[in-house]
Formats: C-alpha cells, structure tokens, sequence
C-alpha cells in the first residue's frame, strides 16, 4: 500500500491582519512614494512603531513551498499451518516527506526596512523521516468445556524518527553592494521509541470480561537510567443484559457495566529530542568574550535535565453502556479520574542554577476528574426516512497537586508570561493549571468604568499595586467546566442533511488586544494607528496588562457543520454520482468581545481567524 502526493503553498503574510485592524483608515493604499514601491507607509521607510501597510505587506511576500510526501505500508500475516489458533502480524511502514521553497521580501517592505541590510532572501530545506516496525503474535482459543475464550497477544514494535533542515538567508548590505550572508542555520535530530508489549483478554460465557495489558516502553530522549517505562493496564466489563433475571426485558437490547485502571506514558515533548543531554549552540552576539584583544564567538550549553524521566499518568474509571428499542436509544455514562505525575514542562528556574533560566524537567502533578456522558437517539427509522441525533456532554474539573519536593507555604507558583503583559498566569498547588495571576480592579461607582491604575492592596503592605505579585490573585482559568456536543442526521431517500454543533460552558479568555489599547497607543511620535472599538470599554490613557478586567467570559456556542447532499444513483447505466454542499464554522454566540472566543492557552493576542469555508462536491461512481 503506497500513496504519494506533492502540494504547493503559497503563504501570506500573518502580519497584515494585525496590521488591517490597527491601519489608520484614513489614510490611502498608495501614495507614489518610491521608497516604498509606491504604497503609503509611515515616515520615510515605515517606523518600528508606525503600522505597516497591510496591502503592501499581503502583496510583496513572495513566501512558498513544494511539499512531496510519500506514505507506504505493508503488512504480512500468517497463520501456523500446525498450529491454526497463533497468527503472526507483520507491519512495516514509512512516512517520507521532502520540503523546500523560499521567503522573499523586497528592500521596500516594512518588515526588513529596520534590519541590518536591504531586502531578504530565505531559502529552507527539510526532510521528515517516521519508520515503523510492528510485529506480534496473537493466540486464540475458544476452550468450550469451560465456556471460555482466550485471546492472547505478544509484540514488539519499533520507531525512528529523523528531521533535517536548513536555512539560509541573504540580504543586500546597501542598494550598490552585492548579497551578504545574514543567517544561516541547520540541524539533524532523531529519537527513538522502542515498546515490548502483551495483552490478554478473557471471557467467560460471553457475558464476563476481563482485559490485561502490559508495555514495556523505551525512549531514546531520556538517559540510559530512566529510559524504560511499565506501564500496565487492566479492565473489567459485564453484560449484565444478559444474565436469566434480565431475560424478561425484552427492549433491552444491551446493558454493560465496565471498570478500568491503568498507566501510561509520555515522552513526547515538542522539538527537543535530547533533554537529557547537553546541546552547545554559539552565543549570541551580544555575548562574545573579550579573549586578547578580541571579542570571540563561544559555545554555550543550552539548560538541561540529566534526570528527566517519563511523565505518567494513572486512571481510573467506571462505566455504563446501555441500549434500549433495538439500540433506538443507546449510549453511556462514565466517571473518570486521573492523576498525571512528573509532569513535562518548560518551567522558569532561578538564575545560575542551569545553564539558562529555562528548564524542560519534571515538575509536579496534576489531577482531573469528571463525567462524560453520550446519547444516540434514532426517532425515525423507516424504508424511505430516517433521523438520527447525537448528544454528548463532558463535566471536567483540573486541580494542581503537587508542584515542589517538599511544602513552601510562601511558594507563588509556576508563573507564565511575557515581556509585555508580565506574568499574568500561575500554575500552584489547589488551582486549576495555567490560572489567571491579575491585580483586582476598582471601577468608578458613578459610572462603573474601571478606574485606570487603582487596583485592590490584597496584601495590605500599600505601596504600587499594579503588577506586583503579592497584590494579584487567581482568577477563572482557560479550561472550561462544561462540554456539549450535537449532532444530527436526516435522510430521505437519495436526500440527506447532517449537522454538527458544539458549546463550550466557563473558559475565560485573557484579551491581550483589549489590554493593548489606550489612547497613548494610538498616537505615537507622529503615526496614527487606527482607534479600537474595545477602548471605549476603558478609555485607559496607558496600557493596563495585570487588570483582572480583560480576562473575559469566552463561553461560547458554534455551529461546526452543516452538509446537504444528494444521490444521483443512475446516470447512465454504470454511471452514479452523490452531490454535496457542506459549510463549516458557520456562526457563533459568544457574549467575548475579541474574534473568536476559542483561543488555544487562553490569551487572545489577534490570532489569524478562523476562516469560513464552503465546499461543493462531486463524487462520480462509475
């Protein structure tokens, strides 16, 4: 089995949407300036604080790429002729992808006007490399003097993984001087995951269940001591519909009853596939060393873990999977906990205890609890029409439990931010993870507006409240306590419509773009930038990032999907064809006041938006 494909991108820029809101509208696309290929920007060349020209910027990247891919498998099976209950199980496969394209941009673009050199020239190059071996050996026996069945399970499997790449770019050293090396960069990393396995599942008498799993799971990114992981798991199930006192229920189609316990792994953390180890990389300029009479480029360890080991995470759960009418009404119940420890973080560390004040190590734990619920219902099936409706819901509570080896009363917390908004989420011990860490606002009584840089002294000690850590406070958190999800199905006879829908009950939202704007922002030495609609909501002089104000209520209900199609069943005598209009990310009510209220992490810093998307399609059957 083999399939391969190559794709074209054509990438724009990012930038010009942020540029688009914050654009003085007032001011015209173009306006012959030569120095900018004709397009108006602020000031001579465009300023670092002025905004850029976001047409200019949509239409003189020239940013693309060719992606081939290729995915082949194959799988070999066999069955012992003298021994007819073991089968053997081959799978071998490999993803391969090649990329290579370029970024330019000319000396006329904004985005390069303040760099060392005129214009620039990207060129980058990768190669992805995932291969699999998979082999196991499976034995089932019916045994029927104990009415027992046996299924027995043995394997091991093996995975590489390899990315490469390079990068090199270029800029003009003035407008008479030829191409001057500006960056150039490329790396090769690997890792390895290699995983003995077993399983066994019994039943008895078709009605009682029991699953039994065991991995032995080894990770190259850890050190030779910690590099193996058990992980077992086991699993109970009874068909209590179809025990003799349930005989006389005769619409009870099933009634299961299940418990479940166990423990995996995780060893995937995002680029990095050596956090155990020590990585030299050449300091930054700024950096050098004064060695006789010269500044000389070092290399310097970037921060690592020798003692990083794999995240774990327990759970336990138990079940009910029910159905009524034929399975017209069908669906299930569970409770689930789960307890994660030695989680993998990035996590700041006091200075000159690493070499970096960042670290990816093990870091606490964390437990959720909740309850999942799902509902299939089919009110209408006959030979010409039928109706099907889905519904889902997920009840999830997070709590930290664990951050430090041992107890520290005055410790705050792990604290995640960044220059401009400073430290406004906590993760500590009690507390849903990645909380909000904001000052508490006071608002005006006569006019209820927020009063700009008067915040509540929590600590009592007086002196500047805002953004002091001992005067902020936890409050809501990006993870919402309540899940929905909808769906439905109609049909009749070659018509069909489906739709899907989901809600989202209490994640909050931090609003970077509101706590971005003030009037100060909006006039700066001369360049205009275009006036907020959420600055009438505060009308703050002066940016105010810790205010408890901008962490909004993003609650949200969308309509994902929507799909009506249509069954051509006979064109011709051998040909058929199914016509489909499908429309997705449609609508959504949200009381949040930035684009999209589902904002990976929980701070909405002007995301590209979701786009809408209208699709026809034509599927022909010959």
């Amino acid at each position: 089995n083999a399939k391969g494909m190559m794709t074209d991108h054509n990438f724009g820029d990012s930038g010009a949407i942020g540029s688009a809101i914050n654009m003085d509208p007032t001011q015209p696309v173009k306006d012959g300036n030569a120095a900018s290929d004709g397009y108006f920007q602020w000031g001579n060349y465009g300023a670092a604080l002025g905004t850029a020209n976001p047409v200019e910027q949509a239409l003189a990247v020239d940013n693309q790429s060719t992606v081939m891919r290729l995915i082949a498998s194959a799988q070999f099976d066999y069955t012992l002729p003298f021994l007819p209950e073991l089968r053997a199980n081959l799978n071998l496969s490999t993803d391969y992808a090649e990329s290579e394209g370029h970024n330019n941009r000319p000396v006329t673009s904004p985005s390069v006007l303040t760099s060392p050199t005129w214009g620039r020239l990207s060129d980058y190059s990768g190669i992805n490399k995932n291969s699999l071996l998979d082999f196991y050996l499976n034995y089932v026996k019916d045994v029927k003097s104990i009415d027992s069945r046996f299924d027995l399970t043995a394997g091991y499997s093996w995975q590489h993984f390899e990315r490469e790449g390079e990068n090199f770019t270029r800029g003009l050293e003035d407008s008479e001087h030829p191409f001057v090396l500006e960056e150039d960069s490329e790396f090769i990393t690997e890792n390895y995951l290699v995983s003995f396995f077993g399983r066994l599942n019994y039943t008895l008498k078709d009605r009682y269940l029991l699953t039994f799993t065991m991995r032995n799971d080894g990770s190259s990114r850890f050190s030779e001591k910690n590099r193996w992981g058990l992980f077992p798991s086991a699993a109970l199930a009874w068909k209590v519909n179809e025990e003799a006192f349930l005989a006389g229920f005769s619409n009870l189609t099933e009634l299961k009853v299940r418990l479940g316990w166990g423990i995996t792994g995780q060893q995937d953390v995002a680029n990095n596939d050596y956090p155990s180890q020590a990585l030299y990389r050449e300091a930054a300029e700024g950096s050098y060393y004064y060695i006789n009479g010269r500044y000389l480029p070092t290399l310097r360890p970037n921060a690592y873990d020798p003692d990083i080991k794999w995240e774990e995470t327990e759970t336990k759960n138990i079940g009910l999977d029910f159905g009524f009418f034929n399975n017209r009404v069908s669906g299930s119940v569970d409770y689930y906990q789960r307890e994660t420890v030695d989680l993998l973080n990035t996590v700041t560390i006091p200075t000159g205890s690493n070499f970096s004040n960042r670290l990816l190590t093990n870091v606490g734990s964390l437990e959720n609890k909740g309850v999942e619920v799902a509902l299939n219902l089919i009110p209408l099936s006959t030979r010409d029409m039928s109706l099907q409706l889905g519904f889902n819901f997920t009840y999830n509570k997070n709590e930290i439990t664990k951050l430090l080896m041992t107890d520290d009363p005055g410790f705050i917390g792990v604290l995640y931010g960044d220059g401009m908004t400073g430290q406004n989420r906590v993760t500590r011990v009690g507390h849903p993870a990645y909380s909000f860490f904001v000052n508490k606002q006071i608002y005006n009584s006569a006019t209820g507006m927020p009063v700009e840089g008067l915040y509540e002294d929590l600590s009592g000690e007086g002196g500047t409240v805002a953004g002091d850590n001992q005067d902020k406070y936890l409050f809501k958190n990006p993870a919402p306590d309540y899940l929905l999800g909808f769906s439905l199905r109609y049909s009749y006879k070659n018509f069909d419509v489906s739709a899907s829908s989901r809600a989202s009950i209490g994640n909050y939202v931090y609003n970077m773009v509101a706590a971005g704007s003030s009037y100060d922002q909006m006039y700066q030495i001369g360049y205009w930038k275009n006036f907020p609609r959420l600055l009438n909501d505060t009308q703050f002089v002066k940016r105010q990032f810790s205010s408890d104000f901008f962490v909004e209520n993003a609650s949200f209900f969308k309509l994902d999907n929507v799909s009506v199609g249509y069954n051509i069943e006979k064109i011709t005598d051998r040909l058929s064809a199914y016509v489909s209009l499908t429309a997705q990310n449609i609508w959504t009510i949200t009381n949040y006041k930035g684009l999209d209220p589902e904002v990976d992490g929980g701070v909405d810093n002007n995301f590209y938006p979701r786009p809408q998307v209208y699709m026809l399609g034509i599927n022909l059957s010959f």
